[in-house]
């Protein structure tokens, strides 16, 4: 069986909004690690997973913006 991978779109809006909390919380503690990081490569890495968190959490807020204009106009 293939496995399906992760969509915004097939999500539910409470999904969205729970995962939205864990990519703002991610971003916060990427934040503080950054700041402790003892290596440059650290804090690169750090960094580096803090863009792609918010990546995702533009996505999905995009995708619940979508929904909400959608909505609107029906």
């Amino acid at each position: 069986m293939e496995k399906k991978s992760w969509n915004v779109r097939d999500q539910t809006e409470a999904i969205l909004k729970d995962e939205l909390e864990k990519c703002y919380k991610a971003i916060k503690k990427d934040n503080k690690l950054v700041t402790m990081a003892v290596s440059i490569t650290d804090a690169q890495y750090y960094v580096e997973h803090k863009f792609r968190t918010m990546s995702r959490a533009n996505t999905i807020e995009l995708e619940l913006l979508r929904r909400k204009v959608y909505e609107t106009q029906s």
